[in-house]
Parts: structure tokens; sequence; C-alpha cells
């Protein structure tokens, strides 16, 4: 199993060894330093799974170590140890970023506790950044935006929304914590039974087509469940692809042979959606392969994938598409039917 390594820093020589010993025993790889500099030289030089420091280190106090530590590291978990503990100092320590804040003298108990925790939440969130670094790079590549969003509808994540669906004076970077109708323009989100409402009422993936006449753009929305253990869903994951060059393709072959009674889909709507499509399915299952599956993020990860696949079988439809039939749809003058238009569901031949 691996070890993980603690940085243990502390100016009084008989405390720091007495945390040293039990640190040990507890089976952590430990490294005890009295001095706040070198305990800095050090997190610049290895990476540590842990900082335990006192408050009061003599030139500095312990949240201005955690301060320095935190521009190396920002992962890194902190607990601050004092004998002069009060609830305001407590409370700062935690708003500036410290995991937790003990008494001395401590209790090896509730410090395992805490220690195992605290690491268990460091990994726990480089899993996540690196999923979404990932996922990022995929998202932005195939010009597509994604959000993540919980029962309540507000946003925890975005990367990519298309500028046109934003509302006025929205900011991207400050997306995370609204609210999904402060921040979107899009009636086919805010529309009782929208795909969000889906999702979360039935629990399956949701796809439509929203079209935007006054700005000229159409999105392909694909709303798809993320559930807990329990088969709970917990969020929401919404995939914005902008298919506006192919639907304005599909719709001039749509006018041509609207008369006769036919439409035939070019191919140029598979070939433009099934590459970005494609591609980020292949980073989807490079990051499965890469990530442990008792991940909680893991689930999120099949879910998106899934989402996708969803996507590809919407594209093999398209190209399906042989008759003009629309459908009603709250918020506009009607779409395509892709199920009753493509050639898999037309009636037999007489």
């Amino acid at each position: 199993m691996k070890r993980h390594k603690i940085l243990l820093v502390d100016d009084d020589v008989n405390i720091l060894d007495v945390l040293d010993m039990r640190l040990r025993l507890m089976g952590y790889d430990v490294t005890a330093v009295e001095d706040s500099e070198e305990a800095i030289d050090l997190v610049k030089q290895e990476r540590f799974s842990l900082l335990l420091t006192d408050q009061r280190l003599g030139k500095i106090y312990g949240t201005e170590l955690m301060e320095m530590v935190h521009k190396n590291d920002r992962f890194m978990p902190v607990i601050i140890m004092t004998a002069f503990g009060s609830i305001d100092d407590a409370v700062s320590s935690l708003k500036k970023g410290a995991y937790t804040y003990l008494e001395k003298p401590v209790d090896t108990q509730e410090l395992a506790f805490h220690i195992q925790n605290a690491i268990r939440k460091k990994e726990i969130e480089e899993n996540l950044a690196m999923e979404r670094k990932l996922w990022t790079s995929a998202v932005l590549s195939m010009g597509a935006g994604l959000i993540l969003l919980d029962s309540e509808k507000r946003i925890s994540w975005s990367q990519g929304l298309p500028k046109a669906i934003l509302k006025t004076g929205v900011v991207k970077p400050a997306l995370s914590g609204n609210s999904l109708e402060d921040v979107i323009e899009c009636r086919a989100l805010m529309a009782s039974n929208s795909p969000v409402d889906l999702a979360f009422k039935t629990g399956e993936v949701q796809t439509i087509e929203y079209e935007d006449p006054d700005q000229g753009f159409t999105l392909l929305i694909t709303a798809s469940p993320v559930k807990g253990n329990l088969g709970e869903v917990k969020e929401v994951a919404v995939l914005f692809l902008d298919i506006t060059k192919a639907k304005a393709a599909q719709k001039a072959l749509i006018e041509q042979e609207r008369l006769k009674g036919v439409l035939e889909m070019a191919g140029a709507v598979a070939h433009e959606l099934s590459q970005p499509v494609q591609g980020i399915l292949g980073w989807g299952e490079i990051i499965l392969k890469n990530i442990d599956k008792t991940d909680p993020n893991y689930d999120i990860l099949q879910r998106i994938c899934a989402q996708i696949e969803t996507i590809g079988q919407l594209i093999s439809r398209l190209t399906s598409i042989t008759r003009y039939v629309t459908k009603d749809y709250p918020g506009s003058t009607g779409i395509i039917d892709i199920e009753k238009a493509s050639t898999s569901h037309q009636a037999p031949a007489p």
C-alpha cells in the first residue's frame, strides 16, 4: 500500500518528537521540521499528502505557512494545531483554507480520523481536477459546452458554454453556484418538462434540438442523469453542441424536397457531427481506464460517455431521414420528428 507523506512543523522539539512517533506508528512517512522556511523549501522539492503544523511558529503563523504552501500545491490539506485556541482563530483558519483546527494536546484518535479524511479529500479533488482538465480539452475541441446541475438546478461546474445562450452580463468563470435560470437564456430549458426536468424525474437521457431564430443558431442539447450508489439522480450533466451549420444544410435539402414529400439527408451532417463525437468519446474511454471504479466520479464519466453514444445514435437517425415529419415543441413552431421521419419507422409498402 502507498505510504502517504506528512510534513510536520512545530517549533517545540518535544511536541515535534511525540507527534513524529505517533504518525509513524499510524503508518505514515513523516518529515518533521522546526522551521517554517525549511518547510517551504521542502514543499517546493517534494510532494506531501498533508501538512500538520502548529499555529504559532515564532516568525510566522501556521495559517501564513499554509498560504505559502498552497501556492505550490493548492490541493494539500492543512491541519492546524494550537495550545491557544479560540473560536475566532479557528473560524479564520478554516476560511483561509485549513482542513480543520485542533487544540493541543491533540487526541491521537481524533488526529488519525482527520488525517485519513483529509488525504482522501485531497485524492478526490486531484482526480476531479484531472478529469475536468481532460474533459475541458475534449469539450473545447468539439466546440461544445458542458454543465453539471445539482437537484436545485444550480451549476456546480461548467465549461465551454456558447455565449449566445448566456444571459446579458453573465461572466463565464462566475457560473458556478448560480441557478440555471439566472445564467442560461434558453426557452427549451426553462419550459415545463424540459430535458433537465425529465432527466431528474425519469433518470433517463433526454436529447432535443433547440433553435433560436432571433440569434440564428441551433443547439443539440443532451441532459444525462448522474446517479448515486442507491440509484437516485444526484446531478444532471447537460451537453450543448452547436449544430447550426449542419442544420442549415439540412433545412436547405428539406425545402428542396418538401413538395415531393421525400427528403434525403446529406452525408455532411454525419461527417460534421461524428468526428467530434468520436473524439470526446475517445477521451472519455481514456479517462475511464485511468480512474478507479470505486471513485465517486467514475459513475459521472460513465453517464457522460453514455450520452455521447446517444448523440451518435441520433446522428445515425439523421442520415436515415427520408421524409418531412414535424412535431410540436413548447417554445418552437415545430421541430423534425427524427423518430418518425427515419426509414426505420416508416410503414411497409403495400
